[in-house]
């Protein structure tokens, strides 16, 4: 699996009620956040819809 990185801009309001859960779960902050997103629901989109975003990606 290939890792990748961002970067995510965020008040220490919240940067710090991350970091205090993270610490309070015993588990890192990428693993919240890895969590968080896996318990979004999935979104199923038709193959022509997809390539259209792709394509919009791409021309950015």
């Amino acid at each position: 699996m290939k890792n990748n990185q961002f970067k995510i801009r965020m008040d220490d309001k919240r940067m710090d009620k991350l970091r205090l859960y993270a610490r309070a779960k015993g588990k890192t902050m990428t693993q919240v956040i890895e969590e968080l997103i896996d318990s979004l629901p999935e979104v199923v989109i038709k193959p022509t819809e997809q390539e259209e975003m792709f394509l919009h990606f791409t021309e950015n």
